[in-house]
């Protein structure tokens, strides 16, 4: 039995992580700035984020996002929402350490553990410039939208 519950654990733990993460959102047309706090579970065929305090889910699975608040879920499908395609792609391609997914969308910049995604074509009209720093952990995430808004998200765990 040991045998068999084993390499369960192991194979479902290389497919399943959860982080902690705070997020801090810029809104220029407001001038406001907020400050969250949640977590991502990657699996191996999805992405799941939560805040803290909030009710409300965020589901990324095959091109589609479900947000689910309280009892209610809302799909959309991503290939028609480019900016949320764009962020769980960047997170996707972080967390599995493959940047090859993003060269259809992005100019590639290494410097050392820094990476800077300069957009091309159809996202260029979204994001001025990405920009992370991975360790062992995710150290950060930036993204610059064209509107000057601004999300950084940094792991905490």
């Amino acid at each position: 039995m040991l045998r068999f519950f084993l390499p369960l654990v192991l194979i479902t733990s290389l497919f399943s992580q959860t982080i902690n993460f705070k997020e801090e959102k810029y809104i220029e047309a407001l001038e406001t700035q907020t400050k969250k706090f949640g977590t991502i579970e990657f699996k191996e065929d999805s992405i799941k984020s939560t805040y803290k305090n909030s009710d409300e889910t965020l589901l990324f699975k095959d091109e589609t996002l479900y947000i689910t608040k309280g009892s209610e879920t809302q799909e959309i499908d991503l290939n028609r929402d480019m900016p949320k395609k764009i962020y769980f792609s960047v997170l996707e391609a972080i967390y599995l350490d493959d940047l090859s997914n993003l060269e259809l969308y992005f100019e590639i910049e290494k410097n050392n553990n820094l990476i800077t995604l300069k957009p091309k074509s159809v996202v260029a009209n979204y994001v001025k410039e990405i920009k992370f720093k991975k360790t062992s952990k995710l150290d950060f995430l930036i993204i610059h939208m064209l509107n000057n808004d601004r999300i950084k998200i940094e792991q905490i765990n």
